[in-house]
């Protein structure tokens, strides 16, 4: 009963590899039936970690786990993943490290303003004294997954089939553009099959991350990166830490990488705020994350380190 139980959860699975994307969703109501989607998602995950292990020659037996992860990762999930990496991969320990801190940390510095442009979310928030100042989270769905959506509507009204282009063409032609500007409509781009003007590219970006209507009421989740940013350093943060903390953005994620994105942002920043802002480049969460766990091998552990045990 219960091995034709699992054959019929893995069949929903594969029939609703579309709900996926959804993976690790913030509000669990957008379920029907959440306990269902848990043990699916179970089945998922099981598989897929079993299969990274495996192909990277990790034994996962008695073995301890970091996992580095943003801050606003539902407890829920958070639950999902460590009882399979603890119950059913039978690790020894999984240690969660929050994703701000290890970019500060990874920047060489204690305090810094972390804007994670990830593929769901945009996070933002302080780091100050090597802790997450979660008090003064915020995000904004305007992230890497929308502007997949935004340039899909932008090539149907330009009467390209959006359907016939594949996520790896879109990926790979955004990944090609050289700069995230575009005064010519007559610099093309391949995308797929297609020639595209590169201008329907870069005004996507400009419009999605840079745009910011101080006279527009927005949804809370639609909220402007350049909004977010500056009330956090011109209102939220208290007096005494906005010097310091606006002296040093971190801005980090897939989509930040483009060409003159940073730049961009930071110019757009110190525009909005009327003050001079400072970035600073990072080796990136994961980097942040091995320097930490190579310096607290030598050190005793600290009490507000999150890590969850195998009983």
């Amino acid at each position: 009963m219960l091995r034709w139980k699992e054959i019929e959860l893995q069949d929903t699975v594969k029939n609703d590899q579309e709900c996926f994307r959804h993976l690790f969703y913030l509000d669990t109501l957008i379920y029907e039936d959440f306990d269902l989607f848990s043990q699916s998602l179970k089945i998922h995950l099981r598989k897929l970690l079993s299969k990274i292990f495996y192909k990277c020659g990790i034994s996962t037996i008695n073995s301890k786990l970091l996992l580095v992860q943003n801050s606003i990762f539902p407890t829920v999930y958070n639950k999902i993943l460590t009882d399979i990496l603890i119950k059913e991969l039978l690790m020894r320990a999984v240690v969660i490290l929050p994703t701000p801190l290890m970019v500060a940390i990874g920047s060489g510095s204690s305090f810094a303003l972390v804007i994670d442009i990830g593929w769901s979310l945009t996070t933002i928030v302080p780091v100050f004294d090597y802790r997450v100042l979660d008090n003064f989270l915020t995000f904004t769905n305007r992230a890497g997954s929308r502007l997949h959506y935004e340039l899909l509507s932008a090539l149907k009204e330009e009467g390209i089939d959006a359907g016939s282009v594949s996520f790896r063409e879109l990926e790979n032609a955004i990944s090609l553009l050289d700069s995230i500007t575009s005064n010519s409509n007559d610099e093309l781009i391949a995308c797929g099959g297609f020639l595209v003007r590169k201008k329907i590219f870069t005004e996507a970006i400009q419009r999605l991350f840079f745009s910011y209507e101080p006279s527009v009421q927005y949804e809370d989740n639609e909220t402007p990166i350049l909004k977010l940013a500056t009330d956090i350093i011109y209102s939220r943060l208290p007096i005494d830490l906005r010097k310091s903390i606006s002296s040093r953005i971190i801005i980090t994620g897939g989509i930040s990488n483009l060409k003159g994105f940073r730049q961009t942002l930071l110019a757009k920043v110190d525009e909005a705020v009327s003050q001079k802002t400072c970035g600073i480049e990072t080796l990136g969460g994961w980097a942040g994350a091995s320097i930490y766990s190579t310096i607290m091998k030598h050190q005793k552990k600290s009490q507000d380190l999150w890590e969850i045990r195998k009983v």
